[in-house]
């Protein structure tokens, strides 16, 4: 059962260095995690002490807070009315209907370039994030571990580092058909695009860096300039996850 926190103690929590929020009568000190917040450390300072349920929602899904719930809550103000579902989501892959949250394609707006199979590839690759890469992007991003060969070895074998690299002769090195449900003969650099923005959502910015930024300035030189037996040889290695590359300058 969540501890039970009084106003009073809510108060006593306004500080720079010791900040509480109340999020939908929840509890969380954010004390240590506001530096690491994507929205900049001083919002949350702001509303040290205070309830900011309101200005939370207009900026953010449920999920977040799910993100954290944790390690950061420490409690439930006394007397807070039920918890509501108006601003759950059954899940984090599903496409947020909050104004300018996702690209205007995917909140039914018109558009020449987009096709169904673009929004489905956002579907499939941000469930696929959620549920092979978020966890240890979240602990690494906060201990300062990089990612580990296990996962390099997932994303190769799920075709997301080729296709960060995006549309090209590569894609045939990863012997697919698909990547994450798109047929490889359709990617293009919208699809390609997608990915990069799917990663970049998991909000670990130093994590994600290691994740292929590397890669994706470091490779193309070897497959744009490289003679074949070298873009066979490094590209096959590199796009399976067996090894990494950077550009050195």
């Amino acid at each position: 059962m969540a501890k039970v926190i009084a106003q009073r103690e809510l108060e006593e929590h306004a500080k720079r260095e010791n900040a509480w929020i109340v999020i939908d009568g929840d509890v969380y000190d954010v004390s240590k995690f506001a530096a690491l917040h994507p929205g900049g450390e001083e919002i949350l300072r702001e509303y040290a002490g205070r309830d900011c349920t309101d200005v939370f929602y207009g900026l953010h899904r449920h999920e977040v807070l799910l993100k954290y719930q944790k390690r950061l809550m420490v409690g439930r103000m006394e007397g807070a009315e039920p918890r509501s579902d108006e601003n759950r989501i059954k899940s984090r892959s599903e496409l947020a209907g909050i104004p300018y949250c996702e690209p205007p394609a995917w909140q039914g707006f018109s558009t020449a370039y987009i096709t169904e199979d673009h929004i489905q590839l956002r579907k499939n690759v941000r469930k696929w994030l959620d549920e092979n890469i978020r966890e240890e992007a979240e602990l690494g991003e906060l201990s300062g571990k990089p990612p580990s060969k296990e996962l390099f070895l997932k994303m190769g074998e799920a075709g997301l580092l080729a296709g960060r690299i995006g549309p090209g002769e590569h894609l045939k090195l990863i012997n697919r058909k698909e990547i994450f449900g798109f047929p490889i003969e359709k990617f293009d650099y919208f699809a390609e695009g997608i990915l990069h923005e799917e990663v970049g959502r998991l909000a670990c910015p130093g994590f994600v860096d290691g994740c292929g930024s590397g890669m994706a300035i470091g490779l193309p030189p070897v497959l744009q300039f490289g003679p074949g037996w070298m873009k066979e040889k490094i590209g096959k290695e590199v796009l399976s996850g067996e090894k990494r590359i950077s550009l050195a300058i």
